[in-house]
């Protein structure tokens, strides 16, 4: 369960309730397509949620070659340079254009769903990769005011990643979803239905609290059809752009994917 997976997942859901659009303020990944030129994971979740790529939808992209990365704001090409190196004008130059890109998305569509860059907390330095996970992660939610669902299998490090948060970004953290609970999937290795899967999913979410009182979203499983596709946001490697492929499999599986989700705590925080 990859971030771009899950938010292709709440694209699908809120498509139902309203006009909704991806964003993900920096991406780095080899894999993207062009006009406009963004990320493919926001090009999937773009037509999950019946709307079109959009520039806005991926501000920054930095596209790695050999041990340096492409840099494009708002599809313009500024330079190669290795990512300790980014000039400080450049990294502003980002920080703008997440910020411009994502106010504008939001002023044409109902719900943002917001994509993170990883599991980093706010970093006290600030050297250039901490810079750039603050813009991207961080930066992007106080933007569009948003509610955070953390996705991780490190279900122990919650509590501690939560507590280390600046009292502001704790607040926004609403929900947990993860698919680290491998009992249910040996559960339907064994032969037990999706039935059972779920009930015992049901049971964890009921008993497993810590101190931070963090609700789960849902706890999902591994689909298998999915696993025949290339992967939706690889940091490198590049594949053939299948879109319509992926469209297709996360419209497949939509039916038994959501019967995992308590989507009411979802419509709770919105």
């Amino acid at each position: 369960m990859g971030k771009s997976f899950v938010v292709s997942l709440l694209c699908r859901y809120l498509r139902e309730r309203g006009k909704v659009t991806p964003f993900k303020g920096i991406s780095l990944t080899n894999q993207v397509i062009d006009s406009p030129r963004i990320a493919f994971a926001q090009a999937v979740q773009a037509k999950v949620a019946n709307t079109k790529p959009d520039q806005r939808m991926n501000p920054v992209l930095l596209v790695p070659s050999k041990n340096r990365v492409e840099i494009y704001v708002e599809g313009e090409k500024l330079g190669l340079y290795r990512l300790k190196e980014i000039p400080p004008k450049i990294l502003e130059q980002m920080k703008g254009a997440v910020e411009e890109n994502a106010k504008s998305l939001l002023g044409d569509h109902e719900f943002v769903c917001v994509e993170g860059m990883g599991n980093l907390s706010p970093s006290v330095e600030l050297g250039t990769l901490n810079r750039l996970m603050e813009i991207g992660n961080w930066h992007a939610t106080r933007v569009v005011n948003a509610r955070v669902v953390l996705c991780s299998r490190d279900l122990e490090g919650l509590s501690s990643f939560v507590s280390r948060l600046p009292q502001e970004d704790r607040e926004r953290v609403k929900l947990a979803l993860t698919n680290r609970l491998d009992l249910i999937q040996t559960v339907l290795e064994w032969g037990y239905k999706e039935r059972e899967a779920k009930l015992l999913a049901a049971v964890f979410r009921l008993f497993y609290r810590k101190p931070n009182k963090l609700k789960f979203l849902g706890i999902l499983p591994e689909f298998p059809e999915l696993s025949g596709l290339p992967p939706l946001d690889p940091p490198t490697g590049k594949h053939p752009a299948q879109v319509d492929k992926w469209v297709e499999a996360i419209e497949g599986i939509w039916g038994r994917a959501k019967e995992y989700m308590k989507w009411g705590r979802l419509d709770k925080i919105l």
